[in-house]
Parts: structure tokens; C-alpha cells; sequence
């Protein structure tokens, strides 16, 4: 019966696939940094347990080789022979096994390496991400200042609108109130030149029982609140404006004109100063264009 404690053969360990991470979202940094954490403490245990079965093995081969010798000086020539070779073939399964050992340990510690440099391109990767998303969110705030900026722009156009439909709205009832006031002058001129032409033949009529007109003619028609008298005078009789007009009631000068309008057979003139305190003109009255050198005397 061999000397030598029998070990439990150490499980293989496979080296494990280094596993990519999921991609997680930019902004979830504390994460990020915790998966980190997590990896790189099993990644450090399992380099530990490596180390921790290579040494156990070298320390149980060691005590082995003692109790081989302490056998082989107590046993007799025949029987160490035979336990020479036994040992021999557990000092040689032994170390069969420690190579192997050492080169899962190798193939983990490569397995490391590789998953440390994964980790930190995984790392840089991270690092460029939230980089990435800085500018992204940057972006994206411009974007939306941007989107504001037009939203008040269109609100301010859509309210112009508004106020140009509503000023369109006033500005065609002012059209329709001045067409309609319009057509209502317009039957107010044709009822008043009704009635001067009206008063025109009663006073051509009226002449016929009065003096001779002397080449003059008659007051037709006359506005006191607007200090406007219209006579039957034109420039078929050789009226200008700004003549002078006398007025006679009789043979008596009760006041003057002065001419601002001129038609064909009618004239529109406004009572002189001085004239107007009795308001003795009346309608009737004849009308005889003052002469140049009886203006300039005047004046």
C-alpha cells in the first residue's frame, strides 16, 4: 500500500469565453463601472484558486518524495524496489498532472489577459459612448431651442394673420358703410341739383317781374351754418374764381361774395366779412360781378 495521500484530481478548469457585455444605455454610468468591478474580482479569484492549487500540489509532491525516502531507508532490498517503482509512477503521474496544471493555470492566465484587455476596450468603448452621447445631448438641446425658437416664430406669424383677416373684416364694412354712404351723397346732389335747377327757373321767372339783371343773376340757394351762398352764375357769363360778387337786394348793396367754385351756369361763393351781422341776403337777390377797379379801390 503506497505511503503516498491520494489527491482528488483537480476539476479541469475551462477557460471561460469572455462574455460580451450587454449593451447597456450611456447615460447609466454607475452600472457600467459596477459590472466592471464584478468582473475583474472573479477574474482575480479565479487566478488565486489557480495559484492556491499549484502550490498545494508542489507541497504535497514534496512531502511525497520525503516519505518515499523515509520508506526506502526502513524496508528491506526486495520490497524497496518494488515501492521505488510505485512511487516513481505516482511521482510521475504527479507531476503529469502538476504540467497539466500549470498549463490550465497558463491557459487562465492568458484567458485573464485577454479578458483585461476586452475589459478596457470595453472600457475606452464606454468612454467613447458617453463622449458620444454628450455631444448627442448637446445636440439635442440646440435642436430644441431651435424647435422653440420657430414655434414662437409661428405663433407670432400666426397671430399677424389673425390680425390682418380681422383688419381685412373691418376695412370691408368701412368699404360697404362708404359705398353705402356714397350712393346716399350721390342721391342727396341729385336731389339738391334737382332743386336748383328747380329754383333756377323760378328765378328766371322771377326776373321777368324785376329789374334788368344787367348781364348779372340771382342767389339760389344759401347755407348760413356753412357760410355758403349758390348763385346762377357761371362761366358761360365770364366767372372766374376768387371774383367778387355784389349782392342787391333792390337797388341796396347788402353784401359780397367771393367766388371759390365755378361751373357752367352755377357758382359756389362765401359771404365777405363785414356781411353776414344782419343777414340780409337773401334768396332772390340779384348778383353782379364787381369790376377789377372797384376791387382795387377796396383793397
Amino acid at each position: 500500500m503506497s505511503l503516498i495521500p491520494k489527491f482528488r484530481k483537480s476539476p479541469k478548469i475551462v477557460p471561460t469565453k469572455s462574455v460580451q457585455p450587454e449593451p447597456t444605455k450611456p447615460k447609466e454610468k454607475t452600472s457600467g463601472k459596477r459590472l466592471n468591478s464584478i468582473t475583474i474580482g472573479i477574474l482575480l479569484l479565479c487566478l488565486a484558486n489557480m495559484i492556491f492549487l499549484i502550490l498545494s500540489l508542489s507541497f504535497y509532491i514534496n512531502k511525497a518524495s520525503d516519505e518515499a525516502a523515509t520508506f526506502a531507508a526502513s524496508e528491506s532490498g526486495e520490497r524497496l524496489g518494488h515501492h521505488r517503482g510505485i512511487i516513481a509512477k505516482e511521482v510521475a503521474v504527479m507531476r503529469k498532472t502538476a504540467d497539466v496544471l500549470k498549463e490550465e493555470v497558463d491557459s487562465q492566465a492568458t484567458s485573464v489577459s485577454n479578458m483585461e484587455k476586452e475589459l478596457s476596450e470595453k472600457i475606452e468603448e464606454q468612454k467613447s459612448a458617453s463622449q458620444e452621447l454628450q455631444k448627442l445631448d448637446s445636440m439635442m438641446a440646440e435642436m430644441k431651442r431651435g424647435l422653440m425658437e420657430t414655434v414662437t416664430n409661428r405663433d407670432s406669424l400666426m397671430n399677424e394673420i389673425v390680425r390682418l383677416i380681422k383688419q381685412n373684416k373691418v376695412l370691408k364694412i368701412k368699404l360697404i358703410q362708404l359705398g353705402s354712404a356714397r350712393e346716399i351723397l350721390t342721391n342727396k346732389m341729385t336731389e339738391i341739383l334737382g332743386a336748383i335747377r328747380k329754383d333756377m327757373e323760378v328765378a328766371r321767372l322771377a326776373a321777368k317781374l324785376e329789374e334788368p339783371k344787367d348781364d348779372g343773376g340771382s342767389i339760389l340757394r344759401i347755407n348760413r351754418e356753412k357760410n355758403f351762398i349758390i348763385t346762377d352764375m357761371g362761366q358761360e357769363d365770364g366767372l372766374e374764381m376768387g371774383n367778387l360778387l355784389e349782392v342787391y337786394h333792390g337797388k341796396i348793396l347788402v353784401g359780397e361774395l367771393e367766388v371759390e367754385r365755378v361751373m357752367d351756369n352755377l357758382s359756389i361763393g362765401k359771404v365777405m366779412p363785414g356781411w353776414l351781422e344782419d343777414e340780409v341776403i337773401r334768396k332772390g337777390d340779384r348778383t353782379v360781378l364787381k369790376k377789377e377797379e372797384e376791387s382795387a379801390s377796396g383793397i
